[in-house]
């Protein structure tokens, strides 16, 4: 039986999940967690679905081994493909990124037209998400291939990413879109980049801040939630295959002490 103590499990293929671990720190700082970055097979995107659901279910197996509490799909790509695969098999609770981003671009937009960043896959999820929220939203996707590549090199290259964002995003207007929804879980690490290039009169969703909202609601349904620190909270990170700069790039993004990886986990 799961206690209030016990972590709160968090995955990605890579650091983008970082964003949702960041947010938990944020909302529910008392709450310890488990980290899985998946970098053996980075990036999902290249994968066939029926391997992302493969790798999913093992990494779900290990968190649950972990004795983790609640799991967190912190991953769009991963999400669109297997979210509702997992629901179907495991008790735990699981929740996406994806549902939660919608439902925040919905409630922010003024004008219903909404910009999702990310490939084809996570685009198409998002425009039925939204549909079935509002069937007047528009969604236009915007791809930005090289993101994640910034983000997993610990943002190293600011001049390199500037012009990048700008290739990627200088024709946005032409939509008229006033919300655009970071679609990878990544791209929150390059928000200032981004509204350098779309402005102050589009809005930003992180779909990391209502994915952990939805967690804290979720874990106080079931009494799980930490509310009283017993002690500092514990925080490990496992990673597959080997990332020699992960302690230094996570230290970055969550400007954080990082203190215990775990390197070469095979599942």
């Amino acid at each position: 039986m799961n206690q209030k103590s016990d972590p709160i499990g968090i995955f990605d293929s890579g650091v983008g999940g970082l964003s949702v671990l960041r947010e938990i720190y944020k909302q529910l700082p008392y709450e310890n967690t488990v980290y899985f970055a998946d970098h053996m097979h980075f990036p999902y995107s290249e994968k066939p679905a029926e391997l992302i659901k493969e790798y999913v279910l093992d990494i779900i197996n290990f968190l649950i081994n972990n004795k983790t509490k609640i799991i967190i799909i912190a991953c769009n790509v991963a999400t669109s493909i297997a979210l509702k695969n997992t629901r179907n098999i495991y008790k735990i609770p699981i929740i996406g990124v994806i549902e939660p981003g919608a439902k925040s671009a919905v409630k922010v937009t003024k004008n219903k037209s909404i910009g999702v960043l990310g490939g084809k896959k996570v685009e198409e999820v998002y425009r039925k998400v939204h549909k079935s929220l509002d069937s007047d939203i528009k969604t236009f996707g915007y791809p930005c291939p090289d993101f994640a590549k910034f983000v997993e090199q610990g943002l190293s290259d600011p001049k390199e990413i500037q012009e990048t964002a700008y290739s990627y995003l200088k024709n946005i207007k032409e939509k008229d879109i006033d919300t655009l929804i970071f679609g990878c879980t990544h791209y929150p690490f390059l928000k200032d980049f981004v509204k350098e290039v779309v402005g102050p009169n589009i809005k930003l969703v992180d779909p990391s801040q209502e994915t952990v909202e939805s967690a804290r609601e979720i874990l106080k349904k079931h009494g799980l939630l930490n509310e009283k620190i017993q002690k500092e909270a514990a925080h490990i990170f496992f990673i597959s295959g080997n990332k020699p700069d992960f302690k230094f790039v996570a230290e970055k993004l969550l400007n954080e002490k990082v203190d215990k990886v775990v390197q070469n986990i095979q599942l």
